[in-house]
């Protein structure tokens, strides 16, 4: 291969966004993730096979004396977009009663230990929506020609479509089940956006202007109405490539807290001796 062909070839992976989502695969995979993908997802609504860029997952097993295994796995299902324009994000400071973030994700469950609302503080800590205090409220692609198609929303929707997909595959219990002394297990689809460009948030300043700031990454509350999804509102996080490295500990740290609520759930419905209280 001449040098001049294998620059060309470079030059064109890298104009079709390869080289952006082999950037962001790379940075899970330093983090220990398991990064599968390009992978295929039926899309329900236009029953079709679609393809989606790569997921990443993390699984956390634990099991503490006298209690039954805990079993974790949380999902990062990436769609990647390289923009040459920036994103701006316009944005919408939240109140404190408005910055949970839990059931409202997509989430697979088997045998939880409590009901739902009791692990509501687990599945919001971390969240990338707690961390930042505030939610995106739209995106503008800067310098865009009115006539050429949006890249975010597309790219939003997709995610979300495969993380749905995935979620619906899996087993499901609602059941619950204190005390008992079969594994716990939870499976959670984080539809994720990563965009390789910059990143900026819009919002009126003091002097009725307004105030643009540089940014890493983004929460949103996605509205997407479809008569074949039980949800119409999706959280999608948004994040650079640059951002990954500070986002992915959220993630993990997310994990965590929820294994440590299901913990303390199931502890409390047992002796101080292991058996059933």
């Amino acid at each position: 291969m001449s040098a001049e062909l294998e620059e060309k070839i470079r030059d064109d992976l890298a104009k079709a966004g390869m080289l952006s989502e082999l950037r962001a695969r790379k940075v899970f995979a330093d983090a220990g993730w398991r990064v599968r993908g390009p992978g295929a997802y039926f899309d329900r609504e236009e029953e079709k096979s679609r393809e989606g860029d790569f997921y990443a997952t993390r699984v956390h097993s634990s099991r503490a004396d006298g209690a039954p295994p805990i079993h974790l796995e949380f999902s990062a299902v990436a769609e990647v977009k390289k923009s040459e324009r920036p994103w701006v994000v316009f944005k919408r400071p939240l109140e404190e009663f408005e910055r949970g973030c839990a059931w409202n994700n997509l989430i697979a469950r088997i045998n939880l230990p409590c009901e739902p609302h009791a692990l509501v503080s687990s599945l919001t800590e971390h969240s990338l929506l707690r961390t930042l205090g505030w939610e995106g409220a739209g995106i503008h692609e800067s310098f865009k020609s009115p006539d050429q198609p949006s890249k975010w929303y597309s790219a939003f929707v997709s995610s979300l479509k495969w993380a749905s997909h995935m979620t619906d595959e899996c087993p499901h219990s609602d059941d619950i089940h204190p005390g008992n002394d079969e594994s716990v297990e939870l499976y959670f689809f984080q539809p994720l956006v990563v965009l390789d460009g910059r990143l900026f948030s819009a919002e009126l300043d003091s002097d009725s202007g307004i105030a643009v700031t540089e940014i890493k990454s983004a929460a949103f509350r996605f509205d997407y109405a479809s008569k074949v999804y039980d949800k119409d509102s999706f959280r999608v996080d948004l994040v650079t490539v640059d951002g990954l490295g500070e986002y992915i500990p959220l993630l993990e740290n997310r994990q965590s807290s929820i294994a440590y609520g299901i913990q303390a759930k199931l502890a409390s419905g047992r002796g101080h001796d292991g058996s059933a209280a």
